[in-house]
């Protein structure tokens, strides 16, 4: 980044240490899509990999998925994923991220209220 003010985060102050992180939050981060509880919930893409190897089996529902991290670990390791949001703009975001790691088509996206 050329200048102090491309490091301020865009969600404020209390979001930095965040921000701070974000490439080791998403190797792509630069092109993902993501808002302020998306930055500051979603697991780390290298804890999400290492997660996501740890899981038997070839289908995983992950509920509050959020901006779709762990949903996209699980895809890049070959499973079939159902993602639920309750928040059809988070849901967004997420497809557009799994889009940039090339597993969109592995993903069923879903907005709905798992209460």
């Amino acid at each position: 980044m050329d200048n102090a003010a491309d490091n301020n985060c865009p969600f404020g102050p209390k979001y930095q240490i965040y921000w701070d992180m974000r490439d080791e939050l998403f190797s792509k981060f630069d092109q993902a899509q993501v808002d302020a509880s998306g930055l500051y919930t979603m697991v780390p893409e290298r804890c999400a990999s290492d997660l996501a190897k740890r899981v038997n089996g070839s289908v995983v529902l992950d509920v509050c998925s959020g901006i779709g991290a762990m949903s996209i670990a699980f895809a890049r390791t070959g499973k079939e994923v159902t993602s639920i949001e309750i928040d059809d703009e988070r849901v967004a975001m997420a497809a557009h991220n799994a889009s940039l790691y090339g597993v969109a088509d592995k993903i069923d996206f879903r907005v709905a209220d798992v209460t």
